[in-house]
C-alpha cells in the first residue's frame, strides 16, 4: 500500500470516544481551515459506524456552516433517524470549539435487488479498438477540399411553392458525428 493511501486511510479513521461520538484529526496541508473533502470523508465515516454493516451508502447531503480549524480536533456526533428493515438514516454534526462547522444527513441501505429501468449497453468497440485522432488527421489529409464540396438546394415541401421553407411539415436536426475522438470534452461540446 502507498504511503499517501496510507495516510489517507489512517486519517479516516476516527477515535470512538463514546456510542455515536467520534474525534477525528486534521491532515496539516499548510492552511488554517480544514479541507472540506476530509470532513465529509471522517463525517461519513462516523456515520457508517453506527448502522449494520451490510447496509451500504445510498445517497447523503452536506452542508459546511464555518471553517474548520486544522490544528483542532474535529468532533462528530451522529444521531440516528432511523433503523428500518432496508435503510438506515443518521445526521452528523461535526463540531469544534462547541459550535458545528458542518451538517451531513445519510442514507444507508441494505443490499437488495431492484427493478432494472434501462436496456442493456449494446456490445461497443473499446478505445483502444478506435483510432486515435492523430490516425484520423492522417486519413483525412489524404482527402482535398473538392472531395468535400456539397451543393444546397432548397426547395418548398411537396413542390407547394407557396409554403416557406421554415413551414415544413417535416422538421429534423442532424448532428455531425465521429468515432474515435481521444478528448471526451472535445466529444460532448457538439
Amino acid at each position: 500500500m502507498s504511503q499517501t493511501l496510507n495516510n489517507l486511510l489512517t486519517l479516516l479513521n476516527l477515535e470512538k470516544i463514546e456510542e455515536g461520538l467520534f474525534r477525528g484529526q486534521s491532515e496539516d496541508l499548510g492552511l488554517r481551515q480544514v479541507f472540506g473533502g476530509q470532513v465529509v470523508g471522517q463525517a461519513l465515516y462516523a456515520a457508517k459506524e453506527t448502522v449494520p454493516e451490510a447496509r451500504l451508502v445510498h445517497s447523503f447531503h452536506s452542508y459546511f456552516l464555518r471553517p474548520g480549524d486544522s490544528q483542532k480536533p474535529i468532533i462528530y456526533d451522529v444521531e440516528v433517524l432511523r433503523d428500518g428493515n432496508s435503510f438506515s438514516a443518521r445526521r452528523v454534526a461535526a463540531i469544534q470549539n462547541g459550535k458545528p462547522i458542518f451538517y451531513m444527513t445519510a442514507s444507508f441501505q441494505a443490499p437488495e435487488p431492484g427493478f432494472e429501468h434501462q436496456k442493456t449497453m449494446p456490445t461497443a468497440v473499446g478505445p483502444e479498438g478506435l483510432p486515435s485522432e492523430t490516425e484520423i488527421a492522417q486519413i483525412a489529409g489524404a482527402f482535398t477540399a473538392a472531395d468535400f464540396e456539397r451543393k444546397v438546394s432548397l426547395r418548398s415541401p411537396a413542390g407547394n411553392s407557396s409554403r416557406r421553407i421554415s413551414q415544413s411539415v417535416e422538421r429534423s436536426r442532424r448532428r455531425a458525428c465521429a468515432s474515435g475522438m481521444d478528448s471526451r470534452q472535445r466529444h460532448r461540446s457538439g
